[in-house]
């Protein structure tokens, strides 16, 4: 039986580890030998898995696989061919596609999607070595946005509370949970650099971090998402209070009285 372990990455959000069967790898023993690893073909492909990874790209969605481990590749060996099967589902429609292709590359590029769409994917890859078959299967499926703009409609508002605060909110044309997002911070004046936090799949975000009071703030968002865009929104500013107004004004309050 092959086993199964995933990788965990930050710069990717749709990296997918897939189970390999053991016992197929005797055609790249040599050159892995020959790279100075000390696994037998048997080891290597009980151990090392294929990945999958989807980009977005011009002509639509990108996979690419045979990424035996994050930073290191072993190669593809004497490989005859892939059978790729995959099957789309458009989330916004409901639309569903199932098909099959055969490449020599280790990638392919799934074209004819709507540019607009947010699609799960689910794929596997038959990779042939000298008529025999080591078989990955994506686990479950990859959650992909197509759109190439950043979030819009990005708000932030001072929060009335015991320490300086704002909240930022944005919405997205890809209702994910898979993504996260970047809030970025600065003031607006001077040179500082910009504070960062990160928000998982929420569209709105309390700051709380390193705010000073009676400050105007430049916000701005950024999806995480691979393949989609790396840009930022457009910026919305903020005005900080001051720090501690309720519980300053009740002390004043309690002082006169008694």
């Amino acid at each position: 039986m092959g086993t199964t372990e995933a990788y965990v990455t930050t710069s990717v959000t749709v990296l997918i580890a897939l189970t390999v069967t053991e016992g197929r790898a005797r055609a790249v023993g040599e050159d892995v030998r020959k790279a100075g690893v000390d696994f037998t073909a048997k080891t290597l492909f009980q151990r090392c898995l294929m990945l999958l990874q989807f980009t977005v790209v011009e002509e639509g969605i990108q996979v690419s696989w045979n990424l035996w481990r994050p930073g290191y590749d072993y190669g593809t060996g004497p490989v005859d061919s892939y059978r790729v099967n995959f099957g789309l589902t458009n989330i916004s429609t409901e639309q569903q596609e199932r098909t099959h292709e055969d490449t020599i590359n280790n990638y392919l590029t799934l074209t004819g999607l709507d540019i607009a769409g947010y699609y799960s994917i689910n794929v596997s890859v038959i990779k042939i070595i000298q008529r025999q078959r080591a078989v990955g299967q994506s686990s479950p499926s990859a959650v992909v946005c197509m759109s190439t703009a950043p979030p819009t409609n990005v708000t932030a508002e001072p929060t009335r509370a015991e320490e300086i605060s704002f909240t930022v909110s944005w919405e997205d044309i890809c209702p994910s949970t898979e993504f996260t997002y970047d809030v970025y911070y600065r003031p607006a004046t001077g040179d500082g650099s910009d504070s960062v936090q990160t928000v998982q799949s929420e569209r709105s975000v309390t700051i709380t971090n390193g705010l000073l009071q009676c400050t105007e703030y430049l916000v701005s968002v950024r999806r995480n998402a691979e393949g989609s865009s790396r840009d930022r929104s457009a910026e919305a500013t903020v005005l900080t209070d001051s720090e501690g107004f309720f519980l300053n004004f009740t002390h004043v309050y309690n002082t006169k009285l008694f």
